[in-house]
């Protein structure tokens, strides 16, 4: 028999593995309750904020390409939109009654859900611009957008015989757990408290965080409200340029109490904002034209100095040069090329 000692003893033990598997689950390997802030933009971003619905979900795949490439497609109103979580689709649906010259699928009813979350998956410059360079750099943070499909967390068991497997089993089931019933309170909490929708919107506010270390800010000309924000690091030895990755960002009107100026020239001109790092800020992603699926990342910076860090001289150098400048759209290649033209001037320092 158990004494009061020896219990107290088990249920601090126990207590202490639940409390460490919570904080662990939370904040380093799953990341639910706290929105870490990053120095990169993610290849992959999803949210439930501002859910679709669909009732009835109505699927579709291509049979001979699912085999190779595993896409799945939802109907929205009278368009195919593409679906994440592609691999256990084919566990959760049944085939459809034939109602139409192709095959469809609905959901089983074990699992139909009529909200949709979102899932935007970075997109490579190589796919987006026909006549790729190096010089545009890796990623300019435009992301593909597909409809996410829930999917439970499956709890694996293990056939343990020993009392260190079972420990580990014990431990690894109830990171599962910790991790599926935050999942599914994040996903229901957002889902509730935000509009939802029955079509794609124009712009998603997501909860991921970003900020920059020394960060720098090219501005194209001529001048706007819009520029690039990237990590100084870029300037340090061994930094690969051809990785390096820039965010969209909204800044505010008046250029001279933004930053000091790095360089410029006929295209733009490059800032040092003179702070450390940069506050955390929100990611947007934003459609980046009318009915496509294609959407691009922005920030919003408002932080300014108190006094002016471009002197009269300097400031008059950027009027004169942006009167002679060719105007570009948002992520036009050139302005890449222009950046990276700008930057490959620089000598760098490898002591």
């Amino acid at each position: 028999m158990i004494n009061r000692a020896s219990f107290k003893y088990i249920f601090t033990f126990v207590l202490l593995i639940c409390a460490y598997s919570l904080f662990d689950a939370i904040t380093y390997e799953f990341n639910f309750l706290f929105n870490t802030p990053r120095q990169y933009l993610d290849l992959n971003m999803t949210s439930n904020r501002n859910s679709c619905i669909i009732d009835d979900a109505v699927f579709y795949t291509d049979v001979e390409k699912q085999k190779v490439n595993h896409e799945w497609y939802v109907k929205v109103g009278k368009t195919w939109h593409n679906t994440s979580d592609v691999k256990h689709l084919d566990t959760v649906l049944v085939l459809n009654d034939p109602t139409d010259s192709i095959i469809t699928y609905k959901f089983l009813p074990d699992f139909h859900q009529s909200r949709f979350g979102h899932e935007f998956e970075s997109v490579h410059p190589e796919f987006f611009y026909s006549d790729y360079t190096d010089s545009i750099g890796s990623y300019v943070g435009i992301y593909k957008h597909s409809f996410k499909v829930d999917q439970p967390v499956k709890i694996k068991h293990t056939n343990c015989v020993s009392d260190e497997c079972n420990l580990k089993t014990l431990y690894y089931k109830l990171r599962l757990e910790i991790f599926e019933t935050h999942a599914n309170l994040k996903r229901i909490t957002q889902q509730t408290f935000t509009k939802s929708s029955t079509l794609l919107l124009e712009e998603y506010l997501l909860d991921d965080i970003i900020y920059f270390k020394s960060p720098m800010l090219y501005i194209p000309f001529p001048l706007s409200n819009k520029g690039y924000m990237f990590t100084g690091d870029i300037l340090k030895p061994h930094f690969v340029h051809g990785m390096y990755y820039f965010i969209l960002v909204h800044t505010p009107s008046d250029i001279r109490k933004i930053g000091e100026v790095i360089a410029c020239d006929e295209n733009g001109v490059l800032l040092s904002v003179g702070y450390k790092k940069t506050p955390n800020m929100r990611i947007h992603l934003k459609r980046l034209k009318e009915d496509s699926q294609y959407y691009f990342a922005y920030i919003k910076y408002n932080k300014t100095h108190s006094r002016d860090l471009i002197n009269d001289v300097e400031y008059q150098m950027i009027i004169n040069n942006q009167d002679n400048a060719v105007s570009y759209n948002i992520f036009d290649k050139q302005v890449f090329i222009n950046l990276s033209q700008m930057l490959s001037k620089f000598e760098i320092d490898e002591s």
